[in-house]
């Protein structure tokens, strides 16, 4: 069974359309939606910071999960202030979903 695929680029889009979803979990790819590949740790912290607090906005939001297939890592422990905060390095995307089969669904 095929499922329905939205195209959306920016994190804009992606929120408007979880919103719309009443998503309760979001997986959000690091590069480049919250971080540019080549960007330092600061653009990195900054990044994942901006996402979750926007994230947080959206009424039933309980798990925002970073995925990224590299290494590097937020220099700070995340808060996420009632909401489940998870990054994920090495996630082997294209998406393997063993990773995210405890989150709530439905997810993003």
């Amino acid at each position: 069974m095929r499922s329905a695929y939205d195209r959306v680029a920016t994190l804009d889009e992606v929120l408007r359309r979880a919103g719309e979803l009443s998503a309760k979990t979001l997986v959000l790819d690091v590069e480049p939606l919250v971080a540019y590949w080549d960007s330092g740790q600061e653009a990195l912290d900054q990044g994942v910071e901006a996402v979750l607090a926007r994230a947080r906005e959206l009424p039933g939001v309980q798990v925002v999960c970073f995925a990224t297939n590299s290494f590097r890592r937020p220099s700070v422990p995340l808060a996420g202030d009632g909401v489940r905060t998870v990054y994920l390095v090495s996630a082997g995307k294209p998406l393997r979903t063993e990773y995210y089969r405890t989150f709530p669904r439905p997810g993003w």
